[in-house]
């Protein structure tokens, strides 16, 4: 599974970036801006941008048991090899079922095998530091021992209590790693006149439902949405 965010440095000095940036008012997504000499023989970036980007991949972002995936890095041509891993949570380690659960890879592109033994559980989280201090970090789960705890529990606007009508959410719940997101948008007969928010912004993970309809039995027809309510997380443990 690939991280969010990932670029690579191309011919000629290009940057090519998957996410939005904005530079002097003006927004960018998935553009190329090429990097030109200064005439010092230095590569001139954008204001605040670094010539390197770290990014770290997964084969999945689950391993069972007594088996494994593979991760591994690769940075902009300005990279900072060696790399040093590290990887937390029960029954997890790099090369082999019983390894290290520390390792360091010395260029670009080099795998690493994750294994998880068989006292896997839970989650764990796979991190990666270069020698210029750049760091990446995601999460792998074994999916079947394990269990769901709630780290986050977050309304993000407030319903004014009336009795009848129809009240109802439509809801976008996605698994991430060792993460669970939910996010709902809140929707009704009387909708805009209860819902006050919304006071927080949905997961980066979940999809957008802000446009969408949401219905009550009952109700012949669904009704529009018009706010962020629901903004839960939970974490893959240990049972």
């Amino acid at each position: 599974m690939r991280r969010e965010g990932v670029a690579k440095l191309a011919a000629c000095f290009a940057l090519f970036f998957a996410f939005s940036f904005t530079i002097g008012g003006w927004s960018w997504a998935q553009e190329e801006i090429c990097i030109l000499p200064t005439g010092t023989g230095e590569v001139a970036y954008p204001p605040g941008w670094s010539g390197l980007v770290l990014a770290l991949y997964t084969s999945d972002d689950k391993v069972s048991r007594g088996s494994n995936i593979e991760v591994w890095v690769e940075s902009g041509s300005h990279g900072c090899p060696p790399y040093q891993w590290q990887v937390s949570g029960t029954g997890f380690h790099f090369n082999n079922i019983s390894g290290p659960t520390t390792e360091i890879t010395n260029g670009d592109g080099v795998t690493l095998q994750l294994w998880a033994d068989n006292t896997a559980c839970g989650s764990a989280t796979v991190t990666v530091v270069d020698s210029c201090g750049n760091d990446e970090e995601t999460s792998i789960r074994q999916p079947y021992n394990g269990t769901w705890v709630q780290i986050h529990e977050e309304y993000c606007g407030t319903v004014d209590s009336r009795a009848g009508g129809c009240s109802c959410t439509d809801c976008s719940e996605v698994v991430v790693g060792g993460y669970r997101y939910k996010d709902c948008w809140f929707g009704g007969t009387t909708a805009w006149m209860r819902y006050h928010g919304p006071t927080c912004s949905k997961w980066p993970y979940t999809e957008d439902l802000s446009s969408s309809n949401c219905g009550c039995p009952g109700f012949e027809y669904p009704f529009g949405v018009v706010g962020l309510y629901d903004h839960f997380m939970w974490e893959w443990k240990c049972n």
